[in-house]
């Protein structure tokens, strides 16, 4: 006999179905069950928490995309919230390099620069951010540095956003991946 249980999100494409026989022993059934209730938690912490979290934002948006986390904290697991400190680490200094770019007008640095963290915000699912950056990058290649020099404006707060949001997720992935 095959037990099955599938469970599909509200609005969502994604379907998780466990299939166990009788033959699996019922703690099997019931950790394999509690694994998928557990994981179904985490999803719906982090929509539960950005979404909340969008009145704070100045953009009054929600700065990540909720889909790209669950995939990267399913992919990570426990080294998920460590992974995503790590880029909290870095994002300053990257976004201090930009800024000495356009001040000095070094624009291979500028495109190089927004290069590199463009490709660490589309993996923590930051889509406005990684589309200034993506801005940037083409303005630093084309040396239009004047253009660059404002909107960086806007980059700097949507960046604050970013950092308070994955905060947040942070804080939130600790009880269930703890």
């Amino acid at each position: 006999m095959l037990l099955h249980r599938t469970i599909q999100e509200k609005n969502s494409k994604k379907r998780y179905t466990n299939i166990m026989d009788s033959h699996t022993p019922k703690q099997s059934r019931r950790s394999e069950l509690n694994h998928t209730s557990k994981h179904l938690l985490s999803i719906n912490n982090f929509r539960i928490g950005l979404k909340s979290f969008s009145k704070e934002c100045a953009t009054g948006k929600v700065p990540l995309k909720s889909e790209v986390l669950e995939e990267l904290q399913e992919d990570l697991g426990k080294a998920f919230p460590r992974t995503v400190r790590v880029f909290l680490d870095l994002l300053p200094q990257r976004m201090a390099n930009i800024s000495e770019a356009i001040s000095q007008g070094d624009d291979r640095n500028l495109a190089l620069e927004a290069h590199t963290l463009k490709g660490s915000l589309s993996m923590v699912g930051a889509g406005r951010l990684c589309e200034i950056a993506k801005e940037l990058e083409e303005m630093g290649w084309s040396k239009r540095m004047n253009e660059a020099k404002t909107l960086f404006i806007p980059m700097q707060i949507e960046a604050k956003c970013v950092e308070k949001a994955l905060q947040k997720v942070i804080d939130l992935s600790k009880g269930i991946t703890g």
